[in-house]
């Protein structure tokens, strides 16, 4: 409970998941509600007149949705259907999809394979989406030194781990993971963190035809001024419906209940201006490790006169 209530709280998202369904349900339709937690957006819909909604979760948190539907008045036209959404079998196809299965690295609550097992199997031809499309977006930043050494091991923190304790722990240098870290953290928090690029578009994804699980990406981040590069930045924006999108970014002074997903690179970069990051993103690719690759190309130098 304390999680949904987390999410609840989350005005942002829940005002725009609400309006979405507002906008995109009426008489008529039938609507899957993949994950439905509490069962807010299955008794949304009902309310903006679906003749049925097919309100699917897996976790015991099921009862209490059960019984958010019976003291709403809404339990003769949303019928909750227990287990995964993958191995469940629907009396009916629906016309709308609405999910929520969207994590702070976007991907890792396998909103794809969700999708596009439900258009197949679940959906009618042409149904209405909620969300419809994701975009991702990657911002090269600078760690403060309390943030950074608690999330990488890097040769300044077994530096000042030998000089505070007197302890040669080269061994978990050594261990260490040589590639990009994913760790989550509190949004407000990365908010304060300088900026060392713009945010820059890494991929788009339109739920309505996308076909696979393997998700590739790359893209080029220029940098705006000098200093150390310790992390990458990954948020995404979901198109709920034509005029409401969701945007999972850092803000001061906003909660979210959303993690920012940060990606820790092994060891700082130190770059200049006009330097060049080139980054790599994959999630879900058969056999090899979901993850940011990070690669520094030097500014371009204009060329002498007659060369």
């Amino acid at each position: 409970p304390a999680e949904h209530a987390r999410m609840l709280s989350d005005k942002r998202r829940t005002e725009a998941y609400l309006g979405a369904i507002r906008s995109a349900v009426g008489p008529g339709d039938i609507v899957l509600d993949i994950g439905t937690g509490s069962g807010v957006l299955a008794l949304a819909a009902a309310k903006a007149g679906a003749d049925r909604v097919y309100a699917i979760e897996a976790s015991d948190i099921a009862d209490v949705a059960e019984q958010v539907f019976e003291d709403n008045g809404v339990a003769d036209r949303v019928r909750l259907v227990r287990g995964w959404s993958s191995e469940v079998d629907l009396p009916e196809r629906a016309t709308v999809l609405v999910t929520e299965t969207l994590g702070v690295e976007p991907f890792e609550e396998d909103i794809l394979r969700t999708v596009i097992d439900a258009r197949g199997r679940l959906l009618t031809p042409g149904a209405r989406l909620i969300p419809q499309a994701l975009q991702l977006t990657v911002q090269a930043v600078t760690v403060p030194d309390g943030h950074r050494w608690s999330s990488r091991i890097d040769r300044r923190t077994v530096d000042a781990w030998r000089d505070r304790y007197g302890i040669d722990l080269e061994p978990l240098y050594e261990a260490r993971r040589p590639t990009p870290l994913h760790w989550p953290v509190d949004g407000q928090i990365v908010a304060t963190w300088p900026a060392m690029s713009p945010r820059v578009g890494l991929l788009e994804l339109d739920l309505r035809s996308v076909g696979s699980t393997d998700v590739r990406a790359g893209t080029t981040v220029p940098i705006e001024r000098s200093g150390t590069v310790d992390a990458v930045v990954v948020t995404f924006s979901a198109r709920l419906a034509q005029d409401v999108v969701l945007a999972q970014r850092p803000r001061v002074g906003q909660t979210s209940s959303w993690d920012a997903s940060v990606w820790f690179l092994p060891d700082g970069r130190e770059v200049e201006a006009g330097d060049r990051l080139s980054l790599g993103y994959r999630f879900g690719s058969p056999g090899e490790a979901d993850g940011l690759s990070c690669e520094l190309s030097p500014r371009r130098r204009d060329r002498p006169p007659g060369r």
